[in-house]
């Protein structure tokens, strides 16, 4: 008669590839011990002189190995479940991190309404800075520029001599009228310095960033919406910004 394969009992929180192992095993004792039973079974049908107690031994290795097969199997189920427990866990501080931290997006939410309101606040002082030289010119006696060289006719019918360029009779200033072809703007040197709306610099802001993200813009809609994103803005900033605004390079004042 085959002795059966002994297994180790299952050990309570035992990892789940262990009680697998031992799950396995413990199969392989019991189909062992059936079969046992069976060859004794055989033998005595066939006459043999089988004693009560082989046959009560090997009922009791049957019985104890089924018993073995079910502990272990309720080990592996409780060690799957506490693994799965494990993996939620995980799981689950995982997208609590991933989706986002409050003091984080409230900071940046702040950073960004500053960088606005401060792009409002310059675009705004630059409009009323270009206003205000554009009347102090004008009470200065400088003429408003016009490039294209056309003698004006002021209201009292008065005629003008076009001021085609900056000359050094007025300073290396000049100025003009918002028109067709632009907001008002005034002359210093070889500068031209005209408005800059606000929209401008933030939609520029978003694309750049956009584009870092490798994104469309259009995935933000439609609560932002960017139509019509400034290329040379988004293109050449450090250029842009230096042939917009003063900086050492064009500081010619």
């Amino acid at each position: 008669m085959t002795t059966p394969t002994k297994v180790a009992a299952p050990v309570a929180g035992m990892p789940v590839e262990i009680a697998q192992q031992r799950l396995a095993g413990a199969e392989q004792a019991e189909e062992e011990a059936r079969l046992a039973c069976a060859e004794l079974r055989e033998r005595v049908l066939n006459g043999e002189d089988i004693t009560a107690r082989q046959l009560a031994e090997a009922g009791e290795v049957l019985s104890r190995a089924e018993l073995g097969t079910e502990a272990t199997g309720i080990a592996l189920a409780g060690a799957q479940k506490r693994a799965r427990a494990e993996r939620l866990a995980q799981l689950k501080a995982t997208a609590l991190t991933d989706t986002g931290d409050a003091d984080e997006v409230t900071a940046l939410i702040a950073q960004i309404e500053e960088s606005v309101a401060r792009v409002i606040a310059i675009c705004a002082t630059r409009r009323g800075a270009i206003q205000r030289t554009m009347r102090a010119l004008r009470t200065e006696g400088v003429p408003q520029l016009d490039v294209f060289g056309k003698v004006r006719t002021d209201a009292q019918g008065r005629t003008s001599t076009p001021y085609t360029e900056v000359s050094s009779e007025h300073g290396g200033m000049g100025w003009k009228e918002a028109s067709m072809g632009g907001d008002d703007r005034i002359f210093i040197n070889d500068r031209m310095i005209e408005g800059v709306h606000p929209g401008v610099i933030v939609a520029a802001a978003i694309e750049r960033a956009c584009k870092r993200s490798e994104m469309s813009t259009r995935s933000l809609a439609p609560l932002v919406s960017v139509d019509r994103p400034a290329e040379r803005v988004t293109s050449d900033l450090a250029g842009w910004a230096a042939g917009t605004f003063r900086s050492e390079d064009n500081d010619n004042g």
